[in-house]
């Protein structure tokens, strides 16, 4: 076991980070929020702690607390600067955030190395720290996905103009999204570069925010596992099983995520409810039992109705 540890670590390492930054775009989708500007954040994250550990002497712990409170601080700025932008329009703002905060870590040499990056940061968080902040995290997610925080995420992405007649304040919960989004993004940059104790500029930019959005479309866009299964296929499976192809990589990638996005429109996460014995029961048209399954006192229990009850409307939003 130890064995298989140490020489997987490296792709173990990349799916957790791979992961968290994933999980930075999910939860800002969650709320109807198309941004990617947790990916710039990502890199706001690893040259602030790099640069606060490996040049001023601090301790990862207290560096990484300053970097994320300052993330928080610039994300509720820009929150605020881009809160009337929408959909296409709002990606493509985020997007230019990105590009101007590589194009800031190529020019400020003193605080990211420049186009070499920084170096000598110190390994402190290591695998198991970065595996609890994605513990943490993804738990976060999967506890607002159901109840009345669920309920009120589905309403915001489904209709915005119903969320508000319903007394609910679209914009700050939009705020708090993009926030939550960018402090995702920051602890992704510095779990980075602590595992790596290097960063450079080619860490970010528009490749990144293809992986990390196609990650999380091929695991599972709204299901809170998603994150997580996409870093594994992406940064672990593909690197660890398929290094004979990695001249095809970019095939293999774009043919997966086709192959998911046409019969598995949920992601892999989804599998579950395909798999799931009462839907297959249903499927093969097999009574499920219970009030309203089988009839009583028809023999051979043959059923007399919908194999479910009909749901309850969910004050018209679709789930």
């Amino acid at each position: 076991m130890i064995d298989w540890f140490s020489g997987n670590e490296g792709y173990i390492q990349g799916a957790l980070v791979a992961a968290l930054l994933a999980a930075s775009v999910q939860v800002a989708l969650r709320a109807g929020v198309l941004s990617f500007a947790s990916v710039g954040f990502y890199g706001v994250g690893a040259y602030g702690t790099g640069y606060l550990t490996a040049t001023q002497g601090w301790g990862t712990a207290p560096a990484a607390a300053v970097v994320v409170i300052i993330t928080v601080f610039l994300s509720w700025l820009l929150a605020l600067v881009l809160a009337r932008l929408r959909a296409l329009y709002l990606a493509m703002a985020t997007i230019a955030f990105v590009l101007l905060v590589q194009i800031g870590a190529l020019a400020w040499d003193s605080v990211t190395g420049g186009p070499l990056g920084l170096f000598g940061i110190p390994p402190a968080l290591g695998t198991g720290g970065v595996a609890v902040i994605l513990a943490g995290v993804l738990a976060v997610n999967a506890l607002t996905q159901r109840g009345a925080v669920g309920r009120r995420l589905l309403l915001l992405r489904k209709d915005e103009a119903l969320a508000s007649a319903l007394g609910v304040n679209v914009r700050r919960q939009h705020q708090i999204a993009f926030v939550w989004s960018a402090v995702l993004g920051s602890l992704a940059g510095i779990s980075q570069a602590s595992l790596l104790t290097v960063f450079t500029p080619e860490n970010l930019g528009f490749s990144v925010m293809v992986s990390a959005l196609t990650a999380l479309v091929v695991g599972g866009t709204w299901h809170w596992s998603g994150p997580l299964i996409g870093g594994v296929v992406f940064s672990w499976f593909l690197s660890a099983y398929l290094g004979f192809a990695s001249d095809y990589r970019g095939v293999v990638e774009g043919a997966l995520t086709v192959v998911v996005l046409v019969f598995l429109p949920k992601g892999l996460a989804g599998l579950s409810e395909l798999l799931d014995p009462r839907r297959l029961r249903r499927a093969a048209g097999t009574p499920t039992g219970g009030p309203g399954g089988v009839s009583a006192g028809v023999p051979g229990g043959v059923s007399t109705g919908p194999d479910r009850p009909v749901p309850a409307p969910e004050m018209g939003v679709s789930s």
